[in-house]
């Protein structure tokens, strides 16, 4: 499993090597969201490996690394807005990791449609009815 921390810039104080676990490689950047740190980024995935990106909040991560399957965790807002230091990133870290962990990899499928008449979205009760009542 990969770990990149971002120190957004300074504004987050990283130890100079933290420890996550054997099974963690951790690498630290200056700032994830750019090219630089996509490059980091692309360089350390692999098939087997599971990805957890420790920054700012996951919306502005999505727009750098929405195409890539991995556990983002905000350290941001509640280390430099809310002054939690290292201890309370660290714990909002480990459970990155641990979801990562006992993550299954999402199988992407394709589906043809047979009759694109209606398509009904959700899943909740009217979303379940609906497509009963239309199946027909």
């Amino acid at each position: 499993m990969v770990l990149h921390i971002c120190t957004c810039t300074g504004r987050i104080d990283v130890p100079a090597s933290p420890d996550f676990g054997s099974d963690v490689t951790v690498k630290v950047s200056e700032c994830l969201c750019s090219k630089e740190g996509r490059a980091a980024v692309d360089a350390s995935l692999g098939d087997d490996r599971r990805l957890v990106l420790a920054g700012c909040t996951p919306r502005i991560l999505e727009r750098f690394f929405g195409d890539i399957d991995s556990e983002m965790v905000n350290i941001r807002e509640p280390g430099v807005f809310l002054g939690k230091g290292w201890d309370g990133i660290e714990t909002m870290i480990r459970g990155g990791i641990e979801r990562a962990r006992a993550a299954e990899p999402v199988e992407k499928r394709e589906r043809t449609i047979a009759k694109k008449s209606v398509l009904v979205i959700g899943a909740g009760v009217s979303g379940r009815e609906s497509a009963r009542w239309l199946g027909e």
